[in-house]
């Protein structure tokens, strides 16, 4: 097994393409300056991104060479048992590159540490297909031998580095000590309401790249933080925003960089432009005493969370208990 890892570098920012479908948007951005593109198998969206992928190099934007594309494996696709079903991360994986029609991927994730048994559930709803909301997760170690089969394909050619996303400090520590090959990167949500500092920190520690999704928060959820507000309409943000002549948006971006420089935000909009501004959100400094007043709002809420247990059920996406 090969523990060497070629060298990347990730940009500065992200766009992200959770329930984004509209590939002029995503044209838009990458000619817009946005080189990191986050990707999916669970957003059912990826071959619109293929599409303005490969209408960029054609028009000759970028070359294949500016994007840095980041895929997931979905949770139907994990390997159960050693030397079965191993095909599940190979025809995932073969499945993305086919849809985003390129021949490898800058970065491959294990979206969530724990697998749905049915493969055959329907994105991005996951739903069964007698529509029912509830499949089986399986709690084991799966990921152990999932991330043995990313390592071989990423080995293989078939991406350049491979990481995780969701993953907790113990997790990655069991992960750690079963494989010589450390994850590249962990994606998970972090934002003033969810700085996830100990994650973050370890992370950083561990020469683990953090990139971070949600960092604007989310306006879905019917269970709001405990200071009844959006992150957009928090008033303390609104304040060092007007007080720096910047939007909501990009003071949260910027102090997702300012209180860590090894953050890299994954930000999300099909509306040209705050797609543009929030690519304006790097290229200045927010303050020390404004990059701690916007961490004291840390509740450790969370917006989003895949599944709520065997017996708790999909949530689509949004976590209906706040937790540490």
């Amino acid at each position: 097994m090969s523990t060497t890892s070629p060298p990347l570098s990730l940009p500065p920012i992200g766009l992200g393409t959770f329930k984004t479908s509209i590939t002029s948007s995503i044209y838009h951005a990458v000619k817009s300056g946005y080189r990191l593109i986050d990707c999916a198998a669970a957003y059912s969206n990826q071959e619109a991104v293929g599409d303005a992928l490969q209408q960029l190099f054609e028009d000759g934007v970028v070359t294949r060479d500016d994007i840095f594309v980041v895929s997931k494996l979905p949770n139907t696709h994990h390997v159960w048992t050693e030397g079965v079903d191993e095909g599940r991360v190979e025809s995932s994986l073969k499945d993305t590159l086919k849809e985003l029609k390129l021949d490898k991927l800058d970065l491959f994730l294990m979206h969530w540490p724990f697998a749905f048994e049915d493969v055959n559930l329907h994105y991005p709803s996951a739903r069964l297909s007698d529509g029912s909301p509830n499949p089986s997760v399986s709690m084991k170690c799966e990921y152990k031998s999932t991330w043995d089969a990313m390592v071989r394909f990423r080995d293989l050619g078939l991406c350049n580095q491979i990481g995780v996303s969701n993953f907790t400090i113990e997790q990655m520590e069991d992960l750690k000590s079963h494989s010589a090959v450390t994850p590249f990167c962990n994606q998970f949500e972090y934002h003033p309401y969810c700085t996830n500092d100990s994650l973050r920190k370890y992370c950083v520690d561990s020469g683990i790249k953090v990139m971070a999704y949600s960092p604007l928060g989310s306006g879905s959820s019917s269970y709001p933080p405990i200071s009844g507000c959006s992150l957009l309409d928090n008033s303390v943000i609104k304040r060092i925003a007007t007080a720096n002549s910047r939007s909501a948006a990009q003071t949260l971006i910027n102090w997702s960089t300012a209180s860590d420089e090894n953050v890299v935000p994954v930000v999300k909009s099909e509306n040209e432009g705050r797609i543009v501004e929030n690519m304006a959100a790097l290229g200045w400094e927010l303050s020390r005493d404004a990059v701690e007043n916007i961490s004291d709002l840390n509740e450790n809420y969370r917006f989003f969370k895949s599944y709520g247990g065997v017996n708790g059920g999909w949530h689509d996406g949004v976590l209906e208990a706040r937790g540490e």
